[in-house]
């Protein structure tokens, strides 16, 4: 999932719109205290609940926060080590002593938010990479990001009335079989690394069509370019060539192709749909 994706993800999830006044901090590593990048990215990991337990302690009521890991440029080494940024929902001010005292891993930020707005924080938060670190390609799990207990609003829920008795239930509730299917598949992607899951994503796409009962079918596509450039390339040319107007293919600001005749895209080999 891409940033602008992850954006909105967060956004359905209820992140607080308002992020005035709160705290955003950056906590970075002291590269001479560990022998690699990954060794700094599982320690620094692990310490971050300590790191919000050691400011409770010291007196800071923060009820909510939340962190997203974030990497710096590779180094004179061609190392590519990891930061973290934090935001926490505390709207008085923190010493940066007792920031690095608490933090004891390296150097830190702290400043107050002055724009409220989600986007703002989200784009400052989510810097596009050129590439992952090699340590990072050779995982199976990667924590970016992560929040408190509570961060969220609670998920919907409905209240059914069966013989009386009042039931709650998920407001979205899934058919055992597609989450049978799921549950396996999942299992299977977990089992890859990161770089065998990129790989497949680079020639992989998905289209959805939208069926007459107003449900959604989709279909997965092997991408038969190398790049997801060269994709949009081609879609550009027929596009262009085609004469085609902005309802029947487009691609958005996103990057993100739209057809209403799936036969206007390059040839791609179906491979599964639901």
């Amino acid at each position: 999932m891409g940033s602008l994706g992850k954006a909105r993800q967060l956004k359905a999830k209820g992140f607080p719109e308002n992020l005035r006044n709160w705290r955003f901090l950056t906590l970075s590593i002291n590269r001479d205290n560990y022998s690699c990048p990954f060794e700094a990215y599982e320690i620094g990991t692990r310490h971050l609940r300590q790191f919000i337990y050691d400011l409770r302690e010291l007196g800071f009521n923060i009820p909510r926060y939340c962190w997203k890991l974030e990497f710096h440029k590779p180094d004179e080494d061609g190392e590519i080590w990891p930061h973290w940024h934090m935001l926490l929902d505390y709207k008085r001010p923190i010493p940066a002593d007792l920031i690095n005292g608490c933090w004891g891993k390296g150097r830190t930020e702290i400043k107050g938010v002055r724009d409220k707005g989600f986007d703002y924080m989200f784009k400052y938060m989510s810097k596009e990479l050129d590439e992952l670190p090699d340590w990072v390609l050779e995982m199976k799990r990667l924590r970016c990001f992560q929040s408190s207990v509570g961060f969220f609003p609670p998920a919907p829920q409905k209240i059914s009335v069966s013989d009386g008795v009042e039931k709650i239930e998920d407001a979205s509730p899934r058919e055992s079989g597609d989450r049978c299917a799921r549950d396996t598949q999942n299992n299977a992607l977990r089992n890859q690394t990161i770089g065998e899951r990129l790989e497949r994503h680079q020639h992989t796409v998905v289209s959805r069509i939208q069926c007459d009962d107003l449900s959604y079918r989709h279909t997965l596509h092997i991408n038969p370019h190398p790049t997801w450039g060269a994709l949009l390339v081609s879609v550009s040319r027929i596009k262009l060539s085609g004469k085609l107007d902005q309802n029947t293919l487009s691609i958005t600001s996103s990057n993100r192709i739209e057809t209403t005749c799936l036969h206007y895209l390059p040839p791609t080999f179906q491979t599964a749909s639901g």
